[in-house]
């Protein structure tokens, strides 16, 4: 468990350090580029942080393998071989196409609320025609393609057969999901926030992270699927986390609450049957997540 503790960290770390490594001046931008204020979004820190991470990604699997020695297969909980490839979401027993849509499903369900939110205040259509900007605007590119996907190969596919096979929780690995993301801290400091309210904030993403990354877990147990939980982790950019919005009892605000309330619960039951191994029908659909998440 320890050594497998340690290679979660060590992806984790090397994830977000692809982020900073030969990064000069504040604001995460890179090289003389963040002393100007260009920041993250800056095309050139975009770029540049992308082949970086990329890197990351193509090393990331190396410790799943070698621990897990599943290099050939592995053994899961009913004793069926599974080989490094299905261990890690590569190729989904019900097929990439259909787990797709599972994963975007529980994704919709999980931010019904601030989709609601958006098609009442008139944004719905602004946010759906970013998906047409993927190729031709980097930080669409990023937010909805290449850090979904890479996010999900390191702390997903990477880390759930690493921690579950080695005999440890999956349950752990969204912890290092939200720890991963407590570097914005620094950044928020280098912009002149306070001690305070960085760490305020800070504290904030890293929960909800945490939480994100316990779901798009779920996703990728379910599905077996790394491009599910991409899919989903996507949608869940594109659409964006529940806005707090100022609730003043009007009918959009109620009928907003509602919806927010409805898709959480709904996916929290669909988890619960899934996960308890009881008789509802989800829950035959991947009979050894019970393992995975023990």
């Amino acid at each position: 468990m320890v050594a497998a503790l340690a290679a979660c960290a060590s992806i984790a770390g090397a994830y977000v350090g692809a982020l900073y490594v030969g990064q000069r001046g504040g604001g995460g931008g890179g090289g003389g580029a963040g002393a100007r204020g260009a920041g993250r979004d800056d095309s050139r820190v975009i770029i540049s942080r992308a082949v970086r991470v990329t890197f990351v990604c193509a090393l990331a699997w190396v410790p799943t393998a070698a621990l897990t020695h599943a290099s050939s297969y592995t053994t899961r909980g009913d004793g069926a071989r599974v080989g490094l490839a299905r261990a890690m979401g590569l190729v989904p027993p019900m097929g990439v196409a259909k787990a797709c849509v599972v994963g975007w499903a529980f994704a919709f369900a999980l931010v019904f609320g601030s989709f609601i939110d958006d098609v009442l205040r008139g944004r719905a259509t602004r946010k759906l025609a970013r998906v047409l900007r993927v190729g031709k605007d980097l930080r669409e590119f990023r937010d909805l393609c290449h850090a979904p996907l890479c996010e999900e190969f390191c702390f997903r596919a990477c880390m759930a057969p690493l921690m579950a096979l080695s005999g440890s929780s999956a349950r752990m690995t969204p912890l290092f999901f939200g720890a991963a993301h407590a570097h914005h801290y620094f950044d928020m400091r280098a912009r002149g926030i306070s001690r305070a309210v960085a760490t305020r904030a800070v504290a904030v993403q890293f929960t909800y992270t945490t939480l994100f990354g316990a779901f798009a877990m779920f996703v990728f147990l379910y599905t077996e699927s790394l491009a599910a939980a991409t899919v989903a982790h996507a949608w869940c950019n594109l659409i964006g986390a529940p806005s707090t919005f100022t609730f003043r009892g009007s009918t959009k605000d109620v009928c907003v609450t509602i919806c927010h309330f409805m898709g959480v619960a709904l996916v929290a039951h669909a988890s619960y049957m899934i996960c308890s191994g009881g008789s509802h029908a989800l829950s035959r659909r991947l009979p050894t997540a019970s393992h995975w998440l023990a």
